[in-house]
């Protein structure tokens, strides 16, 4: 279910954060871009029974984790996306492996 950060969300977390800084202290460019799922059928049924929308209950849960990572002092993205603003794209990348008859 979804709620606020376990310890295996922070882990995870920090440990993106240390890479980002790592490369970027040695001299790389990097582009860090951070992805939140906000919409599956975890949020679908937590909104269900919530009596509210899967995108209220995905807004809630990102704020939770933005507060948190702010609490850890983790370094911003360079880029934050969300499912929901790349569906094309994954659609696309999904007929890709399905033309090539990898699915």
């Amino acid at each position: 279910m979804y709620g606020p950060l376990h310890i295996g969300n922070a882990r995870q977390l920090i440990f993106a954060d240390w890479v980002f800084r790592w490369l970027k202290q040695i001299g790389y460019d990097v582009n860090f871009v951070r992805n939140y799922t906000d919409v599956d059928d975890k949020i679908i049924d937590r909104a269900s029974q919530e009596k509210t929308t899967s995108a209220e209950i995905a807004e809630k849960y990102i704020e939770y984790c933005e507060t948190d990572i702010r609490a850890l002092k983790l370094l911003p993205p360079t880029k934050t996306v969300k499912v929901t603003d790349t569906i094309p794209e994954i659609i696309a990348m999904i007929a890709k492996i399905i033309e090539r008859s990898h699915a």
